[in-house]
């Protein structure tokens, strides 16, 4: 029977970080050739690979840049489901120090304005099927983009704010090169029991 090697664990806090922030991490795979082409996200028959996500990440963190206001909190408020937009959301906020906001899908009226604006949220992004939640508060909440590129095939198209796939196309695709702090926050996560 071979014998276990017990291995040193660091106590918590204590372990050497791969990167010194998110988007460091965001840029070193994405230029790694052992990695860039490696998948990262996989959804349906879609595939993104680090590089792809990376570049993506980038057009979220550009169009977030050109909409959220100046001086204010970096913070995009999310309502989405579990789709790559998420994901790209996270990306880009990260690449400019900012901080994805995940509104909570159960929660209604001013409760959910309340949300958005004790976050300090100077943008929303959403999708069809939340529409719902967001029309009769829209007039109290920033700015809105609402994702059409992953609906499901029962959704209704978007009708409240700023098509998502048109604004990516018209935002930036290089690197804003923001270095965000280690300690800055990166989620603010609403949950069941806010």
């Amino acid at each position: 029977m071979a014998r276990l090697r017990s291995r040193s664990v660091p106590a918590p806090g204590q372990a050497p970080l791969v990167a010194p922030n998110a988007a460091a991490l965001l840029r070193a795979n994405a230029t790694d050739p052992k990695i860039a082409n490696r998948p990262a996200i996989r959804f349906g028959d879609q595939v993104w690979t680090h590089a792809d996500y990376y570049a993506e990440s980038v057009r979220f963190a550009n169009l977030s840049l050109e909409r959220l206001p100046e001086g204010a909190p970096r913070h995009v408020a999310v309502l989405l489901d579990n789709t790559p937009d998420y994901l790209f959301a996270f990306g880009g906020t990260a690449l400019i120090g900012g901080a994805v906001v995940g509104l909570n899908h159960t929660r209604r009226g001013e409760p959910l304005r309340r949300d958005a604006e004790h976050t300090h949220c100077g943008l929303v992004l959403t999708e069809p099927r939340h529409e719902a939640l967001l029309e009769p508060i829209a007039g109290g909440l920033p700015p809105i983009v609402t994702s059409n590129r992953f609906r499901g095939p029962d959704d209704a198209a978007a009708t409240l704010g700023e098509d998502l796939q048109t604004a990516l196309d018209g935002a930036g695709r290089d690197d804003p090169g923001i270095e965000p702090d280690l300690d800055a926050i990166w989620a603010l996560i609403f949950t069941s029991g806010t």
